[in-house]
């Protein structure tokens, strides 16, 4: 009988793996740098083909970004690949990898250093009041979180952001760092605004993203 037992088990041991058609198998992501000029962004007089030349940068692939860009750049890049690109991960100029934002439709790999769960954030964002402006001062809601740990602190200021947050006709984020938050932030609004400005300091004045 034991004997019996052991044949059966070497048997199953030995069979092929025998997946459902119908579940998708896993693909590890691979992610394209666009390569842009920061002069051509800032100096472009036409959106249109700004737009275009940044498309074909990014072909409808997943996307990383650096610090290599300003924050206004940044904001603008990643508006245009938002409806384009399944994914979007910033690498700060301290090394931490965070996405911004996942549309992947199936399961994937990828690099286990990415932060993945403040991308999902956007759907806390269940305020009912709605005003024609509304301005969010970023490196203010940062420069008052106190917690040491980057990620943490990350986190609570997003929350605070999510606190502020509510449909409005424009939204103006202020300030001049971290881009990541910005970033995070535009994700967290873009699709609760009908324009969305960048506004360096109270004395600047304000460059439109959308």
């Amino acid at each position: 009988m034991a004997y019996i037992s052991h044949f059966l088990l070497c048997i199953i041991r030995t069979m092929p793996l025998i997946l459902d058609a119908k579940t998708p198998i896993a693909s590890a992501v691979s992610y394209v740098t666009p390569v842009i000029d920061p002069e051509a962004l800032k100096n472009s007089k036409s959106n249109i083909d700004l737009n275009k030349h940044i498309l074909s940068q990014t072909q409808g692939e997943a996307v990383l970004l650096t610090e290599d860009f300003d924050i206004t750049s940044l904001m603008y890049i990643t508006n245009v690949i938002h409806s384009t690109s399944p994914e979007l991960v910033f690498v700060t100029k301290d090394g931490l990898k965070v996405q911004i934002f996942d549309f992947t439709p199936s399961p994937v790999i990828r690099d286990g250093e990415i932060i993945t769960s403040f991308s999902i954030l956007n759907k806390e964002f269940k305020s009912n009041k709605s005003t024609n402006e509304l301005k969010i001062d970023i490196k203010d809601i940062w420069d008052s979180e106190l917690s040491k740990d980057i990620k943490q602190k990350l986190f609570n200021c997003l929350q605070e952001i999510i606190k502020q947050s509510h449909k409005s006709n424009k939204v103006v984020l202020i300030g001049s760092e971290p881009a990541v938050l910005f970033l995070l932030t535009q994700n967290i609004i873009s699709t609760k605004t009908k324009e969305l400005w960048y506004q360096k300091d109270t004395n600047s004045k304000p460059v439109r993203i959308f």
